[in-house]
């Protein structure tokens, strides 16, 4: 997004997926949630055998996907695991939840695409209308039955509506 608005030569079309940094967060709350983040995602970590079982991809992965359960066990445990080369995950989600990256939305003249999961709980679909509200001209397309990760939760559904807001994009531009 930033370097669509900076080095608009450099974009012609942009589209995001489920986008973070679109609202930004009461500061008192972001340090709580910042504050155990790491701890959170070494004991998730920590879980992941239950990965094995449904409930247990339901709970260890609870904002990520609608439906873990449905996930192979294998996709699951990939999923639980990624954190774990990560080193700074309190500041990147103080980052995150703090930036209002809408001014930099309204800058960037490349046509806009959205693509969210429906059951996005980690960064709600109805955030679209805070970028429709700045960017009217945004074309957003909802994934049915998917959560934050749509792509891994739902491959084929997400490339075809890449393809699709792609192709839209391309003829919105010229």
């Amino acid at each position: 997004l930033t370097l669509a608005a900076t080095r608009p030569d450099a974009v012609r079309r942009l589209v995001l997926a489920a986008p973070a940094g679109l609202a930004s967060y009461p500061r008192p709350a972001v340090r709580v949630l910042a504050g155990g983040v790491n701890r959170l995602l070494a004991a998730r970590r920590s879980l992941a055998p239950l990965t094995d079982l449904g409930w247990g991809r339901r709970l260890l992965l609870l904002t990520a996907v609608a439906d873990a359960a449905a996930l192979p066990p294998t996709q699951a445990r990939l999923l639980v695991e990624a954190s774990a080369s990560s080193r700074r995950s309190s500041e990147a989600l103080a980052t995150i939840a703090t930036a209002d990256l809408r001014p930099v939305l309204e800058r960037a003249p490349a046509p806009l695409g959205l693509i969210w999961g429906e059951q996005d709980r980690t960064v709600p679909a109805s955030l679209s209308r805070s970028v429709t509200e700045v960017r009217p001209d945004a074309q957003v397309e909802l994934i049915a039955d998917a959560g934050h990760v749509s792509m891994v939760e739902q491959p084929e559904a997400f490339v075809a509506a890449l393809e699709r807001m792609l192709e839209t994009l391309r003829r919105t531009s010229g």
